[in-house]
């Protein structure tokens, strides 16, 4: 398929300090809801990654694998 597009939701604190709302905003929230939309295009198309290589990241540190896959199942569970 070789894109990716999609708008994203942008999770932001309650009070941005140093920032104003545009004027023209029609939020009437303090910080209007807020995305980042994308388009993306991969040309040529990468080749998947190999079977061994999508499983491991590194050969070297075996704690900092099990965490980055428990970081992954977490960012899973957080999209909607």
């Amino acid at each position: 398929n070789g894109k990716l597009e999609g708008t994203f939701p942008l999770n932001l604190p309650p009070v941005l300090l140093g920032y104003q709302k545009d004027i023209e905003s029609t939020s009437s929230a303090l910080v209007p809801a807020s995305a980042l939309s994308l388009f993306i295009t991969v040309d040529p198309l990468l080749p998947p990654p190999k079977e061994e290589e999508q499983g491991r990241s590194s050969a070297r540190d075996a704690k900092m694998q099990e965490f980055a896959k428990e970081w992954i199942k977490g960012v899973r569970r957080s999209l909607p």
